[in-house]
């Protein structure tokens, strides 16, 4: 067993930590590791109050800066960094693990005034400035050319490895010669605890259709709500439910009222952040994310795991996440007609459903189960504090 080593998570928010890395601190715990956080400031209050008690619960040290992940004021943005540098200082830790875009660009950015023994930098997508989207476009290129730059700054130090969670990401770090092989890992998302999922019945399945993320034109709810306007007069028995915080701060967000301007005749159903969407997906149908770009979207991977046919999105990220006629179908971002006739045949068919449920279940199992995820980072760290 490992002991008095220490990792220092660093990471946007507070909620991100508790949903995808939270289960790999409390392994870390568990192999004798020493454990602490920081973060910026909420994206979403709502999920960050329930995220807060579930730290708390877990006795991981945190701390939080002043740094807000879509905050643009240059005042406040040195005072994150100096208040970084002081926290990392003091702390010393062995590993710093920085997960989320703006905490990896100001880690990644920090440490190059320390001693750090060794960084880890894991990238769930690459965030709002390499999200392909036709809003926005300028503000987006802006961003990514800056990023471009820090993505080569950042990753100047002795010691470090990269995490990424699709081949497209991968590709891209090796195809630019920003990183070598050996510098660089594929680990298909934060993986998903099947003890969560052990009882799944197709019986159980209702008419419901979940959109399960937060409430951003980036996750592609303006397409979810259009497709919804279009199929729920037809299927008046079928529910098209939002499960999502609409109060995330995030160029891309869109507010409740501006999103019901769309809504016609109460096609869809807006149900805010829920702490546990397990209990959604049991009893769903189909999972749809027409997203525009992602890491691996954890919510696929569940969403199969319960046993639900997938519509989803040929991007970055999403098209990995499912078998493509096997356990849901691609469509093409942005394409209503594409969206309202996958969902349509799905919606036809209960058969189809069924089996693509099945199919998911086998295929979340194969390739994302949370130990293998767990065990393949728990391995890097314990080469990273090898002397």
């Amino acid at each position: 067993m490992i002991k008095n080593k220490k990792i220092i998570f660093f990471i946007n928010h507070v909620a991100f930590f508790v949903s995808h890395r939270l289960p790999l601190a409390l392994e870390a715990i568990n192999r004798g590791y020493d454990v602490e956080l920081i973060t910026g400031q909420p994206g979403s209050i709502s999920m960050e109050e329930e995220a807060l008690v579930i730290l708390k619960k877990n006795k991981i040290t945190f701390n939080r800066i002043s740094f807000e992940s879509s905050g643009v004021n240059i005042i406040k943005e040195f005072k994150s960094l100096f208040q970084l540098y002081r926290l990392l200082k003091i702390k010393d830790p062995d590993i710093i693990h920085m997960a989320s875009p703006k905490a990896i660009f100001y880690g990644g950015f920090i440490c190059h005034f320390l001693k750090a023994r060794a960084l880890v930098f894991s990238f769930s997508g690459f965030g709002f400035a390499f999200t392909e989207s036709r809003d926005l476009s300028f503000f987006r290129n802006f961003i990514k050319f800056i990023s471009r730059f820090f993505l080569k700054l950042i990753f100047f130090h002795k010691k470090i490895f990269v995490i990424v969670q699709n081949k497209d990401d991968l590709n891209f770090f090796l195809d630019k010669n920003i990183l070598k092989k050996s510098q660089i890992s594929l680990i298909k998302g934060s993986g998903v605890n099947f003890e969560n999922y052990n009882d799944i019945s197709f019986k159980k399945k209702e008419k419901k259709i979940i959109f399960p993320a937060r409430v951003l034109l980036d996750k592609g709810i303006k397409e979810f709500v259009q497709a919804a306007n279009i199929l729920k007069p037809v299927f008046p028995d079928w529910q098209f439910i939002v499960a999502g915080a609409f109060d995330y701060k995030n160029p891309s967000s869109i507010s409740l009222e501006q999103i019901q301007k769309i809504v016609s005749k109460n096609s869809v159903v807006f149900l805010g952040h829920l702490s546990h969407i397990e209990d959604l997906f049991k009893t769903s149908s189909i999972v749809c994310l027409p997203s525009y770009r992602e890491g691996m979207p954890k919510a696929l991977l569940e969403a199969q795991a319960a046993g639900c046919a997938v519509v989803t999105t040929d991007v970055i990220g999403c098209r990995e996440s499912i078998l493509d006629k096997q356990t849901g179908f691609l469509v093409k971002p942005y394409d209503i007609l594409g969206l309202v006739s996958a969902l349509e045949k799905l919606i036809l068919n209960k058969d189809l459903r069924e089996n693509f449920g099945k199919e998911g279940i086998n295929f979340s199992k194969k390739n994302f189960d949370i130990k293998v995820v767990l065990d393949k980072v728990m391995n890097l760290y314990d080469f990273l504090t090898q002397k």
